[in-house]
């Protein structure tokens, strides 16, 4: 049977050579037109690490090798097996779960090793364990170095609003200059001004529609400090810049490890115990007094009654739609902007978050609601559309017609073919051990093309399974029931009300759109979607509010 590849190859920083790249294609184009295996594409990961499996192209790879119909290829090289995954465990999900599962092989060009083969296992995993070791190696390596830089006085951490970064002088290795910090004089200027502003009484959110006001530039705007775009000045910002200790001078390092976590791997931060910590005292990079700062931070904690880094309330009261809804203006979130409490029930207000938090430059609209106004609102709106004469019938008949419609057609066996040919060359290798002799290389050969076979006839019979069962249309008493267990979790259960919320609004959320002529003062306005998972299905099918 005939190899058709896929190259795979994927060099790991900006600052290595990206001829690294071409070099590695040749190499297994090489050892293909050796092999006799025709080479049908590449697929190339530049400046990515092998320790995440969130490259673009080694994804495209995973989903063209999936393909049942028109894959066209059945084996993966690669030069050397570190390309695909520096992670031993995630490298051996890759080999041989995905793309053993889907009927690939990888072969590493290095030692000439297929994953499919008779020691291709062991051999495998010997050389993923290497390049695990090597992984460990290089992060104990570069925080050990980045240890070195910052007890030297250099900076590694990123931009830091108030504080330019420039690169040494001379330095001792010209291709690795390091980094040093130096006071940004018009930024800094912008940070004393916040604290002075709360020092005077101002609070967060007064200090962010001030600078709004006035024009001035927030850290994250004009594509600064990895954000594309900027929104200006929110009161999490003044919060944060007032909460910084390196405008005293203190600077900590190694204070956080990143992990990553789950099915994606998402990295996320661990603070380390503090014996860990690097801290470093810097009055050359102080950018307000300690009396500056104990004056503001006194204040925060004494506004907010418990240390800072604490959370508002253990058990947080859930709103229906905080987070669902949105300004009509702007787009933004609405949030919780006040409450009172009377006779032992809580009254909360909702308004925009960008009006409340950044101002009015940001966005004009002031508007303001009763959350239970808006509730009710919602609720008296989806109980006239959904409950109105006709319309479960409706949406009966609809989804029948889209049932029909939309039925897929029969699955066919897409491997017959393989399986035919792999039988052809267990029979030709049995008949050339029965006229020369046993050999290894035979032996070898066709207890590869026996496994190959069982795995071609295991997606064989997963292909040959019955389709599932079209699915009943449900009927209307059961809708019927649906929309009133809705309506009551709505009513009654903001929790489980917010999620199935979530599942039945269209693509375009609630808007609260304020009215500036006539007798109401706002307008909800979006689209409610009763095709969901929950009732089978995934087809817009709703009234508008």
């Amino acid at each position: 049977m005939t190899i058709k590849a896929a190259i795979y190859a994927r060099y790991s920083t900006a600052r290595q050579d990206a001829r690294s790249l071409d070099d590695q294609v040749r190499r297994c184009r090489e050892y293909a037109a050796r092999a006799g295996i025709e080479v049908v594409g590449s697929y190339e990961d530049a400046a990515t690490s092998g320790a995440t499996m969130e490259r673009e192209h080694f994804q495209r790879l995973l989903a063209d090798a999936k393909r049942s119909k028109g894959r066209a290829f059945n084996a993966v090289l690669v030069d050397d097996l570190s390309r695909l995954a520096r992670d031993l465990f995630k490298m051996g999900q890759v080999v041989f779960e995905d793309l053993a599962g889907y009927g690939v092989r990888v072969i590493d060009c290095m030692t000439g090793t297929a994953s499919d083969s008779q020691a291709g296992r062991q051999v495998f995993t010997a050389m993923g364990t290497s390049a695990d070791l090597f992984l460990q190696m290089v992060k104990s390596e570069t925080h050990r170095g980045l240890e070195s830089r910052v007890i030297g006085g250099f900076w590694t951490g990123g931009r830091v609003f108030g504080y330019r970064i420039e690169k040494e002088q001379n330095p001792p290795d010209p291709e690795h200059p390091r980094s040093l910090l130096f006071i940004d004089d018009v930024e800094a200027k912008i940070v004393r001004w916040v604290f002075s502003m709360y020092g005077e009484g101002r609070g967060f959110a007064a200090i962010a529609h001030a600078l709004n006001r006035d024009g001035v530039r927030a850290p994250y705007d004009r594509g600064g400090y990895g954000k594309p775009r900027g929104h200006g000045w929110q009161a999490s910002t003044v919060r944060a810049i007032l909460t910084n200790e390196r405008y005293v001078g203190r600077f900590v390092w190694n204070k956080r490890r990143f992990v990553r976590r789950g099915k994606n791997k998402t990295r996320s931060a661990q603070k380390r115990d503090e014996s860990e910590w690097r801290v470093q005292k810097r009055p050359d990079l102080a950018i307000i007094t300690t009396a500056q700062w104990e004056a503001v931070h006194s204040r925060i904690q004494s506004r907010a009654g418990r240390p800072l880094g604490e959370g508002n309330r253990k058990n947080p009261r859930v709103h229906l739609l905080s987070g669902i809804a949105r300004c009509g203006d702007c787009g933004a979130g609405l949030t919780i902007i006040g409450q009172r409490t009377k006779n032992g029930v809580t009254y909360c207000t909702l308004g925009c978050s960008k009006h409340y938090t950044r101002g009015s430059s940001m966005c004009a609209n002031s508007a303001t609601v009763s959350e239970k106004k808006l509730n009710s609102t919602l609720v008296d709106e989806i109980k006239t559309h959904l409950l109105r004469p006709g319309a479960i019938a409706a949406f009966v008949e609809k989804f029948e017609k889209f049932v029909q419609e939309g039925r897929p057609p029969p699955r066919t066996d897409s491997v017959a073919g393989e399986i035919v040919a792999s039988e052809k060359a267990i029979a030709n290798l049995t008949n050339a051990i029965a006229n020369v002799g046993y050999s290894e290389a035979l032996g070898v050969r066709l207890k590869e093309e026996e496994q190959r076979l069982k795995s071609l006839k295991a997606r064989q019979a997963e292909l040959q399974k019955p389709a599932p069962k079209p699915i009943a249309a449900p009927t209307p008493q059961v809708l019927q029931a649906y929309v009133i267990g809705l309506l009551e979790a709505l009513d009654h259960d903001a929790e489980r009300g917010k999620a199935l919320l979530k599942n039945h609004l269209a693509p375009e959320p609630l808007r609260l759109v304020p009215q500036r002529e006539g007798p109401d003062r706002f307008k909800l306005i979006g689209a409610f979607n009763l095709w969901t998972p929950e009732v089978l299905g995934n087809q817009s099918c709703g009234g508008r509010i």
